[in-house]
């Protein structure tokens, strides 16, 4: 089964534009955070947090697909 992953981390971002690239990508299930990627006191926000999970979830059998990390993803338009 596919489980997708969605995020924002600006109020002016839209989530609901975030959801559609899992759910067209086949994903059952998309867990969604809202949240800014500033606040330090949030655990595993870092490379090696994530380098440490992946590896951890790949030792339970989870196979991933490559997310395009390259950019932050949808903005809004700007405003005129």
């Amino acid at each position: 089964m596919l489980i997708g992953y969605a995020r924002v981390s600006i109020d002016d971002q839209d989530l609901a534009l975030r959801m559609d690239a899992p759910r067209k990508a086949g994903c059952k299930r998309t867990f969604a955070d809202k949240r800014s990627g500033t606040k330090s006191d949030r655990p595993g926000r870092t490379v090696k947090g994530l380098v440490d999970l992946a590896g951890e979830l790949s030792g339970r059998g989870v196979r991933f697909r490559n997310p395009d990390t390259r950019s932050p993803g949808p903005r809004p338009a700007p405003s005129r």
